[in-house]
């Protein structure tokens, strides 16, 4: 074998290995890129889960979707907004009732407590909670959050478009058979491959894009902070407890029986 020869064999080498990485190296961050998502979407579902209890609390004690829709108009908010039933089925436990003179004070206290701590859940939820680094001192982290999880997948996509019309499998295959003089001639023999099996190949390997209507992510509106909204809340409470004592009386009682039989 000439000097040309040898040189032919390791530039022919050489261009099939930047192929290969140009063609594997992109897809092997993909990968990467999808199962750190597919980790993250785990953590935020159980974050949404969460924000999910608090709302609960809240409708719970505004007694019924009509109230509860109500109460979302009286601080500014529109209760379509609000990507979480209005019904409560299952009754919800507190830790306990808070100290007033009056029911009235009482019940205004457990709904302000209970808005505060939705509202509150929401922000963390939409646009994450600073924490101290426990790994480096002085750092701070941002936890993860619904916008965060939404420009990660935006990012995803851009990769998986770019990833998909760079170098197909086809044209990849193609040009690795141009250097096997043999099975060039074979394939010439045989007919070739047809393009419809080009398609069929790509469109096995292709990368999909995430679906983010199909992950059914919730987005939560800007809730209004409490010291904002409680002028409004505590309206809204005392035309309530006005129009409905007996009812709330009795939710009262349940939720002091239940928060003494779990102290006890």
């Amino acid at each position: 074998m000439s000097f040309f020869d040898d040189f032919a064999d390791g530039l022919e080498q050489e261009v099939l290995s930047e192929m290969a990485d140009g063609f594997f190296g992109p897809r092997k961050r993909l990968d990467d890129m999808l199962e750190g998502l597919d980790f993250l979407l785990r953590q935020f579902r159980e974050l949404e889960k969460w924000l999910g209890y608090r709302a609960e609390l809240l409708h719970y004690l505004l007694m019924g979707r009509q109230r509860v829709r109500a109460f979302y108009e009286a601080i500014g908010i529109d209760p379509a907004s609000i990507p979480f039933e209005f019904y409560c089925a299952n009754k919800p436990s507190f830790p306990k009732l808070p100290w007033a003179f009056t029911s009235k004070g009482r019940y205004n206290k457990l709904v302000l407590s209970a808005y505060d701590d939705f509202q509150q859940a929401a922000e963390d939820y939409m646009h994450g909670r600073y924490y101290n680094d426990p790994n480096q001192k002085g750092r701070k982290r941002l936890t993860i959050h619904y916008n965060r999880i939404i420009k990660i997948i935006q990012g995803i996509n851009e990769a998986v478009a770019k990833v998909n019309s760079e170098i197909s499998p086809s044209s990849l295959l193609g040009y690795v058979k141009s250097f096997d003089a043999g099975m060039v001639e074979k394939e010439k023999v045989a007919g070739g491959m047809y393009q419809g099996d080009h398609c069929a190949l790509d469109g096995d390997l292709c990368y999909r894009p995430v679906d983010l209507e199909a992950l059914e992510l919730k987005e939560m509106p800007s809730l209004p902070k409490l010291e904002e909204a409680a002028p409004r809340i505590k309206a809204y409470c005392s035309g309530l407890y006005a129009a409905n004592k007996p009812q709330i009386a009795k939710l009262l009682s349940e939720i002091k029986a239940s928060a003494f039989k779990k102290k006890n």
